[in-house]
């Protein structure tokens, strides 16, 4: 049996969502990697996303995203995390030019599992930022 899909979810994550076969029944490839594009509770994250999130796909109210900004030096990025990912702050002075840098000394940092936070102690006037998260590598 399939333990993964193309889009590197694991089968178990979407059992363990509520998401796929019935009890018993027993689905072919294609039926599990069709879900990786689907957005079953319609809140734009697509479930391969949700997955990486470590979010609820069958929730429309949790989805990841940057929850907060504080101005003040070092600007802090706000966000609430998840205890079994790693997240990485990026930053870029133009939303024309995409090019994005990591933000030094902030990251991958392992999520708290709660309202959690990356700060930027080198910021220009005027910088914008996105948070990359992360699946943890398997251990060996």
């Amino acid at each position: 049996e399939l333990t993964q899909t193309t889009g590197g979810v694991p089968t178990a994550w979407y059992r363990s969502q509520g998401v796929g076969p019935a009890d018993g029944e027993t689905w072919t490839a294609e039926q599990w990697n069709a879900l990786d594009g689907q957005d079953p509770d319609k809140d734009g994250d697509i479930n391969t996303r949700e997955y990486v999130a470590d979010t609820d796909p069958l929730d429309s109210n949790e989805w990841f995203r940057i929850t907060g900004l504080t101005l003040q030096s070092p600007r802090s990025v706000l966000f609430t995390s998840s205890s079994n990912r790693l997240y990485t702050l990026h930053a870029t002075p133009s939303m024309t030019d995409h090019v994005w840098t990591n933000v030094s000394g902030q990251g991958p940092h392992a999520g708290i599992g709660g309202a959690d936070s990356m700060s930027d102690t080198n910021q220009p006037w005027q910088q914008h930022y996105r948070i990359q998260v992360a699946v943890p590598p398997a251990a060996p």
